[in-house]
């Protein structure tokens, strides 16, 4: 079962309008990666919902891989973190996995959190976020974590892409992208190789990040 579609907002965002809820709301039509051509896909209604983290709007749904790892970051089993070292821990493992598992090149922006690609060419666009990352933190204990796209639609109009109906993060002069799209795996193409299909599995992605978190995190970084 695939999950509902969810946009959420930051807790000291503003109320939306109400014809920002409709927009955000309306029906959104998904399709399985690498499914034929005539294979029916599924609408939903996104859920619109406020959130504990910071930062503006910002959506989850099918074809991105969710990570909230639940850490004590004074725990006596690892060194301890600050806030600010525990994101960069986040950002780092994520880049470390997008560059030696799909060879991505990626960055960490001060000013904008998360994990994003640089454009060096002028037709792929301006820089784009590839994996969002929100933290909240009570009594020492993190909820929330990183949300990485793997192979949910970028581009297209509102009925297919969900980014196309806010600006990700408040940010209006750069893009989002993902894991499949900057690989040249195009999940509506069936011709894709099985080998490719296997890399972009979410599942045997989460395992490989999560050992490389545990990894850092048990070094301290």
């Amino acid at each position: 079962m695939l999950p509902t579609p969810t946009y959420t907002l930051g807790r000291r965002q503003r109320s939306l309008t109400p014809d920002q809820h409709r927009t955000l709301s309306a029906p959104l039509t998904v399709r399985q990666p690498w499914s034929p051509p005539d294979a029916e896909p599924i609408t939903f209604t996104p859920d619109v919902l406020h959130s504990l983290r910071g930062g503006l709007t910002t959506y989850h749904g099918p074809g991105q891989l969710v990570l909230w790892p639940v850490t004590d970051l004074r725990s006596p089993h690892h060194p301890h973190f600050s806030v600010r070292a525990y994101a960069s821990l986040l950002e780092d493992t994520t880049a470390f996995l997008l560059r030696s598992r799909f060879g991505i090149a990626t960055f960490r922006d001060e000013d904008n959190p998360g994990v994003w690609v640089r454009s060096d060419d002028p037709s792929r666009g301006p820089d784009r976020k590839i994996a969002a990352l929100g933290i909240h933190l009570r009594r020492h204990i993190t909820t929330l974590g990183l949300a990485l796209n793997i192979t949910l639609p970028t581009k297209g109009s509102t009925e297919v892409n969900p980014w196309a109906r806010f600006t990700p993060c408040g940010i209006p002069d750069r893009d989002v992208t993902s894991v499949a799209a900057e690989v040249g795996a195009d999940p509506a193409n069936v011709a894709v190789s099985e080998n490719v299909k296997q890399e972009l599995d979410p599942e045997a992605i989460a395992r490989a990040w999560g050992q490389e978190f545990k990894r850092r995190l048990e070094a301290g970084g």
